[in-house]
């Protein structure tokens, strides 16, 4: 897959360096950890979906013996036209599972560099994933030092002494930052003030201290992710909250409970039929005007 993966480019500057294995994943991996184990340190190129039939060498070959091997996931989230058997919606879940793996999804194509340059400096495996297409350019100017499971705050809330509506935190994951963005200057345009935005760029491990300041400090709380809803960063969110002993639901005037409003957004559904990424999110809600709209009316008091 050196073509779909951008390999190839690398391959015509340095073919001594580069191993094209085809389609064997399981090889690819078990292979990088015998690389690694001679004390180089292997980047291995891979579709989110195909990962999926290395999980065990990842797990056990790479993950268990703590190897410096960085994994580049390509095509992670709705890759469209593609169809349904590429569908890179599954990763968040099974990774967060493997112990020892640090995840990384950066927001756009600066960060992205980022976080290579980081991997290659990191004692330990790496996966970075991030999707199909053109890399976000937006918030070059936003890229904090890649500190181990920190996220970034995008901007903070300018909410404060606002009695009107609730206040309003988003974490967004990965290419998510994009649409949560886009969200964030549209409040700001029609509403007036801006929402937190924190871009959650390690998934593994989660940056949990923020997520519980957050939870403490705002009353509703809208995640943003292109995954399934089970093994999420949303349900981690969630499971902070309870935790704290804070209901994530629609608030009730009758109850005592504190209540912090949780809205997650993902896929709901198991699997994704063949179609444009846009025509997708606009299907799962996903797209940015879906979202506003969810938003809007958790906010108003």
């Amino acid at each position: 897959m050196a073509g779909g993966t951008g390999v190839r480019t690398f391959q015509k500057k340095f073919p001594d360096r580069t191993f094209d294995v085809g389609i064997a994943e399981q090889h690819a991996l078990t292979f990088a950890a015998g690389l690694a184990k001679g004390g180089l340190i292997p980047f291995v190129a891979i579709y989110s979906s195909f990962l999926q039939r290395g999980y065990d060498q990842l797990l056990h070959d790479v993950c268990l013996q703590k190897l410096h091997v960085v994994v580049m996931i390509d095509r992670s989230g709705i890759v469209g036209e593609d169809g349904e058997t590429h569908s890179g919606i599954y990763d968040t879940a099974y990774l967060r599972s493997i112990p020892n793996l640090t995840v990384i999804a950066p927001k756009g194509a600066k960060e992205l560099e980022k976080a290579m340059e980081y991997a290659l400096e990191y004692d330990g495996p790496v996966a970075i994933k991030y999707p199909k297409g053109l890399a976000y350019t937006g918030l070059d100017d936003k890229n904090m030092q890649f500190i181990e499971g920190r996220s970034e705050v995008i901007n903070f809330s300018s909410q404060i002494g606002r009695s009107d509506v609730k206040s309003l935190a988003i974490f967004a994951v990965g290419n998510m930052v994009e649409n949560a963005v886009k969200i964030r200057d549209r409040i700001k345009a029609e509403k007036g003030y801006e929402p937190e935005l924190i871009s959650m760029r390690f998934i593994n491990p989660l940056d949990t201290e923020r997520i519980q300041e957050t939870i403490k400090d705002f009353e509703v709380i809208a995640v943003i992710e292109e995954s399934i809803s089970r093994g999420s960063i949303g349900e981690a969110v969630g499971y902070e909250m309870a935790k704290l002993g804070i209901d994530g639901t629609e608030a009730d005037d009758s109850s005592d409970m504190v209540r912090t409003r949780l809205l997650h957004f993902c896929i709901e559904q198991e699997s994704l039929q063949h179609g444009s990424v846009k025509k997708i999110r606009e299907i799962v809600g996903l797209d940015p005007d879906s979202i506003y709209d969810r938003i809007i009316d958790a906010i108003q008091k």
